[in-house]
C-alpha cells in the first residue's frame, strides 16, 4: 500500500510520463508500446519501470522540459525518491524508487 502522498507523486508521474509517449514517444505510433513493472523490496522500497519499445527513434533532450522538472520535484524533493531516465535509441526507459 502506498500513502496517499505518494500515491499522487506516482499518478502525476505517470501521466507525465503517458502524455509526452502520446506526443513525441513510442505511444505516437501504432507499433509503439509500453512495459510496465514494479516490484517492492525487502526495505519496503518501490521500484517503477516504464520502457518504450516500438516507435520513432529517441535522442537525448536538449533541455529539461516542464514535466520532468516537476517530477524531480514530486519524486526527489517531496518523497526522497530517486528517479531515472534513460534516453535509449529505441525509447525512453524510466524508473522511479520510493519509499511506500
Amino acid at each position: 500500500m502506498l500513502e496517499q502522498q505518494a500515491a499522487q507523486a506516482m499518478a502525476a508521474a505517470v501521466h507525465e510520463l503517458t502524455t509526452n509517449a502520446v506526443k513525441y514517444g513510442e505511444l505516437s505510433t501504432p507499433e509503439g508500446r509500453v512495459s510496465l513493472e514494479w516490484s517492492c523490496d525487502p526495505a519496503q522500497r518501490l521500484t517503477f519501470r516504464w520502457t518504450e519499445t516500438g516507435g520513432p527513434a529517441v535522442g537525448l533532450p536538449t533541455r529539461q522540459g516542464f514535466g520532468a522538472r516537476v517530477m524531480e520535484r514530486i519524486i526527489q524533493g517531496q518523497l526522497n525518491g530517486e528517479l531515472k531516465f534513460d534516453w535509449r535509441e529505441e525509447g525512453l526507459a524510466c524508473e522511479i524508487t520510493i519509499g511506500t
